[in-house]
């Protein structure tokens, strides 16, 4: 963790200041290990500084990806905080973004992650039916592609 730390705070600082998505990649990058080693607050602070960041780019050069893996992780910083409810917001958000990417392997992780909160919050039915949406869309969605 803490040579990725390195690696992704020095992508960080030697990034051109109109280079946004590198930014963004290392701040959650940064974000990632922050979470790993249990910093919860200093993790929440990257996520949320990706999002900042992504959200300040013409919708014509937003990442959506990427916004998508902000929410995503402020989100599970959120759940192992006890915050269940903003856990799911950011989840949700981040199953919106990551469904216009494209990426399916994402959306299925998302899904995945908002089964998590849910079971944490007790809600079994929800938390069912999203480890079955995990699963069922981007399948279909892989079988409708090819």
């Amino acid at each position: 963790m803490d040579t990725a730390a390195v690696l992704f705070q020095s992508a960080l600082d030697q990034a051109r200041e109109t280079d946004a998505e590198t930014k963004v990649g290392a701040l959650l990058g940064l974000g990632g290990v922050e979470r790993n080693r249990q910093n919860l607050g200093a993790a929440e602070l990257r996520f949320t500084q990706a999002l900042t960041l992504a959200k300040t780019l013409p919708p014509d050069r937003v990442n959506s990806r990427l916004v998508g893996f902000a929410y995503q992780g402020r989100g599970i910083v959120h759940a192992q905080q006890g915050d269940l409810d903003a856990s799911i917001d950011d989840m949700g958000q981040a199953r919106v973004w990551i469904q216009r990417s494209g990426d399916l392997v994402a959306l299925a992780v998302n899904g995945h992650n908002l089964g998590e909160a849910e079971l944490l919050r007790g809600d079994y039915l929800q938390a069912l039916r999203e480890y079955d949406r995990s699963i069922e869309k981007p399948l279909n969605e892989y079988f409708d592609r090819y």
